[in-house]
């Protein structure tokens, strides 16, 4: 429905288009007087009995047929003023709903959504080799802390062998992004409900050949050892609303420590135990979403 605004600019409108049109006819004819126009007397009216400007409205009347192409081109365009301001009317109305839904979805999501929480990150099975590939286990404990199922839980995580700090959160979305239009077949999905007691997720991760033999040193020499990286994320969806991927990251340093000394990995093939690897998290992961 139109405002009391618009109803009250389109009659101020039409009030001065006919103001306009009937000063312009005046004027048109010569700005005639009423004793001209009453000489000789108009057919049917006694001028005596009318004022100039109640038999300039009458004349104008009878003269729109000369005029009616002007008139309908003025009144289709105030109409079309008008219909305009009723659909900005109706589009702001329609806009001022969507965001009152929107709003609406986001606290329900706010409020009823699941969060995965990471509590532990540690490390299985050592770091071995086999075939010039590095091999290391990863063991991650998470729990839903939200008030509905998490779908679709998954975990995401490659290990680097060297990663400086400002490429981490570009690699986090490069895997995000992988593993996101990976086929589901290829993943290991789980249902996690609302639980104060952790659920583990286990993976296997290698570094392959390759990218171990293009490690180099400070002084581009082929590098003797590594200082590992893992970078993951938890992937789960809501239960309800659009199905986009949500993620908790995790970013893991791996240290080999040894006599109560934390340093390097030596590339010499030989198999480090669980009890001398150190995982150290790393504060540029980034915030759960």
């Amino acid at each position: 429905m139109p405002s009391k605004r618009h109803l009250k600019i389109a009659i101020a409108a039409v009030v001065a288009v006919v103001c306009v049109w009937l000063f312009w006819w005046w004027a048109a004819v010569g700005y005639p007087t009423q004793e001209q126009i009453c000489d000789p007397p108009p057919a049917d009216y006694d001028c005596s009995s009318y004022s100039i400007v109640v038999y300039l409205i009458l004349a104008a009347l009878d003269k729109l047929n000369f005029y009616g192409a002007v008139i309908t081109a003025i009144a289709t365009a105030i109409i079309a003023w008008f219909t305009y301001t009723l659909r900005a009317a109706a589009l702001k109305s329609a806009d001022l709903t969507q965001q009152s839904i929107d709003l609406a979805r986001d606290d329900f999501s706010a409020t009823h959504r699941p969060w995965i929480q990471i509590t532990t990150v540690s490390n299985s099975n050592g770091l071995w080799w086999s075939g010039d590939n590095a091999f290391t286990g990863l063991n991650v404990f998470c729990r839903n802390t939200g008030s509905s199922p998490a779908q679709r839980v998954s975990v995401a995580a490659k290990f680097f062998p060297f990663l400086p700090n400002d490429a981490i959160l570009k690699e986090l979305e490069i895997l995000k992004e992988f593993h996101r239009i990976e086929p589901a077949s290829r993943q290991l999905e789980h249902t996690m409900f609302p639980d104060p007691d952790d659920t583990l997720i286990e993976r296997i991760l290698m570094i392959s050949s390759a990218e171990i033999a293009a490690l180099k040193d400070g002084y581009g020499d082929p590098a003797k050892e590594m200082i590992p990286v893992i970078i993951g994320a938890i992937q789960y969806y809501f239960p309800f609303g659009p199905q986009i991927p949500h993620y908790t990251p995790f970013v893991r340093f791996l240290w080999h420590k040894k006599d109560g000394v934390e340093g390097t990995f030596k590339l010499d093939g030989a198999r480090i135990p669980t009890s001398e690897i150190v995982l150290k998290s790393h504060i540029a992961a980034g915030d759960a979403s």
